[in-house]
């Protein structure tokens, strides 16, 4: 880059709804990588943990901040803040500038919104800021041109490839105020999509949505560089399915075998795509936890009407299995899907009883916009609300329909927990996940034998009891 080069930053604004962002956020940290391979100056910030009014942002000329639905109301607030003393131009990106980047380039703070993968759309745009050139030819964006008028220009082919990206710029953020240092580099991802096509959550996005999966040999490399850079010995898999396909399940965890990595890892998994082998070599590559998307105990809902393709009897079998092989198991259900009616969230609870699983989590049926969730309930007029605070997907519904009202749905996901709570489950209302104490041995064991594998950490004693003490 020349003299001219601009400064970027790379903004998590802080938000209200939602659980706070306690690892650094990887999508920042890889185009932050991408802006810093090609030569610009990128500082990159999480509000959730650093204090803005400490920042000083006069200094920056291009800021990106990532936006989530739920978020958006904040995310605006941020930007205002931002804009106090900053002249920058404000480049807005993720889910929600990918589902609606015409709507929100209308809002007077954003310069230039984001849809589909950023990396490499950010990159040119901070080319053309350094060049003094329009935005006009850059695909993958939407922006107000000189006169005032919106433009979006056309969309940016999906990244095929994965393994061309450089690992991500963790090294990029401050984690000083984390809660847990070595966990806050823990985070890694391995896919990009998903394979399945499951109504309440099939992607309307097809420019992000094409599923498409790392060499397995990348994958490991990345493990290695943040054990021997940032000292991370437990990683968290943040894929939709990791466990899946089996085949290169198998062999990444034989490559970390190969590698001899003292790690632990969790991730998530289809019940339809883990056998016995699989969960063989997950146990020998360090995997502590699988969370099983089952969504309902109704086999109606799950293949009628979610197209899930997944048998109940199967998926216990499964969680069998998963808990036999000395791996800790969640079980994830979600409350309010259209055409689930009150004797299906009775069936779901009832199943839910039956299962090993160590932890489960419940979750409401949200349509984030842009899916193709989001248009059917658009279309037949179930959405209550457009407003994206509440959009929070635990405590409040967004949707009525024919089946259930919101209220009845609000009033499912209590009756869930009331009913398990009377067999002995514990609630963390922050997550509406629940533990029981029947299961408290079988944690211990399973934590144990992790840290036997990786070696102690600092603070493995205090946040188990910590942990213990709050669940149980």
């Amino acid at each position: 880059m020349t003299k001219t080069s601009p400064k970027i930053a790379l903004v998590m604004p802080e938000f209200h709804v939602g659980l706070v962002q306690n690892s650094i956020p990887l999508n920042l940290a890889y185009i932050g990588a991408v802006l810093r391979e090609d030569g610009f100056d990128v500082s990159c910030f999480n509000l959730q943990q650093e204090d803005i009014k400490k920042i000083d942002f006069s200094k920056f000329d291009v800021i990106g901040i990532t936006i989530t639905s739920s978020m958006f109301p904040d995310a605006l607030n941020t930007i205002k803040t931002i804009k106090e003393n900053s002249k920058a131009i404000i480049v807005a990106g993720g889910a929600h500038a990918t589902a609606e980047p015409e709507k929100i380039i209308t809002k007077k703070e954003i310069d230039v919104a984001i849809y589909g993968e950023g990396e490499y759309t950010m990159r040119d745009i901070c080319r053309a800021v350094a060049e003094g050139r329009s935005f006009d030819k850059i695909k993958g964006l939407a922006f107000k041109n000189s006169l005032g008028k919106i433009v979006k220009n056309p969309p940016r082919p999906i990244l095929k490839d994965l393994d061309t990206l450089p690992f991500p710029a963790k090294d990029l953020f401050d984690v000083t105020n984390y809660p847990d240092k070595k966990t806050a580099y823990g985070d890694i991802i391995a896919t990009r999509g998903c394979p399945f096509k499951c109504t309440n959550c099939k992607p309307g996005l097809d420019l992000i949505a094409p599923y498409r999966i790392r060499k397995v040999e990348k994958v490991v490399d990345e493990l290695e560089e943040n054990i021997k850079r940032y000292g991370v010995k437990h990683f968290t898999f943040s894929d939709s399915e990791l466990a899946g396909p089996p085949k290169w399940t198998i062999n990444l965890c034989k490559e970390i075998i190969n590698r001899k990595l003292k790690i632990t890892f969790s991730c998530n998994g289809r019940t339809d795509q883990v056998n016995k082998e699989v969960l063989t070599y997950l146990k020998r590559a360090g995997c502590v936890f699988i969370g099983y998307g089952i969504e309902s105990g109704s086999e109606h809902i799950l293949n009628d009407i979610l197209k899930k393709g997944i048998n109940l009897d199967q998926t216990r079998k499964v969680i069998d299995m998963t808990v036999k092989s000395g791996i800790g198991t969640g079980s994830w259900f979600m409350i309010g899907i259209p055409g689930e009616k009150k004797e299906d969230i009775v069936k779901s609870v009832s199943y839910a009883k039956t299962l090993n699983a160590s932890t489960i989590e419940l979750s409401i049926a949200t349509p984030w916009p842009a899916t193709g969730f989001y248009e059917t309930c658009k279309k037949n007029g179930w959405l209550v609300t457009e407003d994206y605070t509440k959009y929070n997907d635990k405590y409040t519904s967004v949707i009525s329909t024919p089946w259930l009202s919101a209220k009845d749905v609000v009033k499912g996901l209590w009756f869930f927990i009331d009913e398990m709570k009377k067999d002995g489950w514990k609630v963390d209302k922050k997550t509406c996940r629940m533990y029981h104490p029947h299961f408290f041995l079988r944690t211990v064991r399973t934590s144990f034998a992790a840290v036997m594998k990786r070696g102690i950490q600092m603070g493995d004693i205090k946040k188990g009891a910590k942990w213990a003490l709050a669940k149980f």
